[in-house]
C-alpha cells in the first residue's frame, strides 16, 4: 500500500471567479448535523485530512493572498500559501507552482477549491491504488464519468513544462500509457462555478 507520507495535497484557488463574482474559497457551507458551517477552502482540508494527508498546500492569486493567509490562520488549517502571480494563466500554471512547492513529494493529490463534495473514502482509495511503473495521472472514474481530485506522480513532473494547451488533458489524450483510472462508487462531485450552482448547491442540502 503506497504511503500517504510520499504525497502532497493542492488545493487550486488561484482563479479570478469572474463567473461567481467573488472568490470561490470563501464561499459558505452551512451548518448541519455534519457540524459547522465551513468555507469551501475549510471543507475541502478537512476531507484531504480525513483521508490521510496532512501536507496540504493552496495555490491563490496575489490578490488573494492577504484574505487566505488570514483564513488559514484563524481556522488554523495549516495550508502552506503557494502564490501563483500569473492567474490568468491557464490552471496548469497553478499545478507547476504546486510541484516546485512539494518538490520532495513523490505525488500530488488535486482538487479545485469549487467541488467541496469530494469524499474521503475516494481520496483514500486513489492514495491505497497501486500505480504500475510509468504512470503519471490517476483519474477517478466515477458512475457518471471522470472528476476530482486527480493524482499525479513523479512521472508526469519534468512534462509540466512542456507546451499543454490543454493542461493535463494535453497528457491524458497524447500519452494515455500515462494514465490510470481507478474506480469510485457513486456521483461525481460537481464544479460550483456560478451563482445558480451555488444556489442549487445550497438547496440540496437545505432540502425542501
Amino acid at each position: 500500500m503506497p504511503d500517504s507520507r510520499i504525497t502532497a495535497g493542492v488545493i487550486l484557488a488561484a482563479g479570478r471567479s469572474r463567473r461567481m463574482g467573488r472568490p470561490k474559497f470563501s464561499l459558505e457551507i452551512p451548518s448541519s448535523e455534519e457540524g459547522p458551517s465551513r468555507t469551501f477552502l475549510e471543507k475541502i482540508t478537512l476531507v484531504f485530512r480525513k483521508a490521510g494527508i496532512e501536507t496540504i498546500g493552496v495555490v491563490v492569486n496575489p490578490s488573494d493572498e492577504v484574505t487566505v493567509s488570514r483564513l488559514n490562520e484563524e481556522k488554523r488549517l495549516g495550508l502552506l500559501i503557494i502564490i501563483n502571480p500569473v492567474p490568468e494563466a491557464e490552471m496548469i500554471e497553478s499545478i507547476r507552482r504546486a510541484r516546485e512547492a512539494f518538490s520532495d513529494r513523490e505525488r500530488l493529490l488535486i482538487s479545485l477549491v469549487d467541488v467541496p463534495t469530494i469524499r474521503p473514502d475516494a481520496i483514500k482509495t486513489m492514495l491505497q491504488y497501486e500505480t504500475a511503473d510509468g504512470v503519471g495521472i490517476l483519474l477517478p472514474e466515477y458512475d457518471d464519468g471522470y472528476g476530482h481530485p486527480v493524482l499525479i506522480t513523479r512521472s508526469l513532473y519534468t512534462l509540466l513544462d512542456d507546451s499543454l494547451p490543454q493542461g493535463l488533458k494535453t497528457i491524458i489524450r497524447e500519452k494515455p500509457a500515462m494514465v490510470e483510472r481507478v474506480r469510485i462508487e457513486g456521483r461525481q462531485p460537481r464544479d460550483i462555478d456560478t451563482p445558480e450552482d451555488y444556489r442549487r448547491f445550497l438547496a440540496s442540502r437545505i432540502g425542501p
